[in-house]
């Protein structure tokens, strides 16, 4: 989605709460957007248009997406902690201004957490060595079909059909 569209879109409040993350962390955003494009690019060469779906594409380009704002920001202030947290921060927000079903959002939700726990495990990898190790979580993800699902899923990538 073009952020210009996303922005006319969101409720003033929405706008407030967006125009607030970043004012608090301004050196944060420019990693953010090139996190974010960077993963674009890695998915549209490894699984063209597929990461739009909800397979195993999409639930690589979550995780993947969360592992390289945290990398990028982590560059910037060399704690892990608040890196994690700007990801997820970052990550949820998305998540609430998009517009998905509930079983896509969790299912979004529990792979950005998983993007964030390889970071968390690996933070001095370099960007081949996390998609090496995305490469195997997605070829171990699991398929889900309802929330109650999430529960077992705990340390798998999950995607839906």
């Amino acid at each position: 989605m073009q952020v210009g569209a996303l922005i006319r879109r969101l409720s003033f409040k929405e706008f407030f709460n967006l125009s607030w993350i970043l004012i608090k962390k301004p050196l944060y955003i420019w990693p953010t957007l090139q996190a974010t494009k960077q993963t674009i690019t890695i998915c549209d060469q490894l699984y063209h248009k597929e990461h739009h779906l909800t397979g195993k594409p999409n639930a690589f380009r979550h995780a993947l997406w969360n592992i390289l704002i945290s990398k990028n920001v982590f560059k910037i202030n060399k704690n892990i902690v608040t890196s994690i947290t700007w990801a997820k921060t970052i990550t949820d927000l998305h998540e609430e201004l998009a517009p998905n079903d509930l079983l896509d959002k969790t299912m979004d939700l529990h792979n950005n957490k998983m993007g964030r726990e390889i970071f968390r495990k690996n933070r001095n990898y370099t960007i081949p060595e996390f998609l090496e190790i995305l490469d195997k979580n997605v070829k171990e993800a699991k398929e889900v079909s309802n929330l109650q699902e999430f529960k077992t899923s705990n340390n798998n990538l999950v995607y839906l059909v």
